[in-house]
């Protein structure tokens, strides 16, 4: 991993990383083994590291990662959205719900 860009964004109290990922001969990398990795390089907190985009580039062997570092977690949970409940586990509290009826 090799971070190419920070940029301090005060406001939003966060640092902004941009980061070249390796990956030649393997598949492209998944969110957890870039945000481990980013963690270990940047040496942050795992909580406070977002990891919001890879972007493979076609035939070079290396992606382009776009991630954000927050202050403190009170900053994150303010910026950041929530991740949403999939239908499927809604779907099967309904069907527990009306089972259990």
């Amino acid at each position: 991993m090799k971070i190419i860009n920070k940029v301090e964004s005060p406001l939003l109290h966060r640092t902004e990383v941009i980061a070249l990922a390796d990956h030649i001969g393997r598949k492209t990398l998944d969110y957890k083994e870039v945000k481990d990795s980013l963690v270990k390089e940047l040496k942050v907190d795992e909580k406070l590291l977002v990891v919001k985009n890879i972007h493979g580039i076609f035939g070079k062997g290396y992606s382009k990662v776009k991630a954000y570092v927050y202050k403190d977690e009170d900053s994150l949970n303010k910026i950041e959205e929530k991740p949403k409940v999939k239908k499927e586990n809604v779907q099967e509290s309904k069907t527990q719900e009306q089972i259990n009826k």
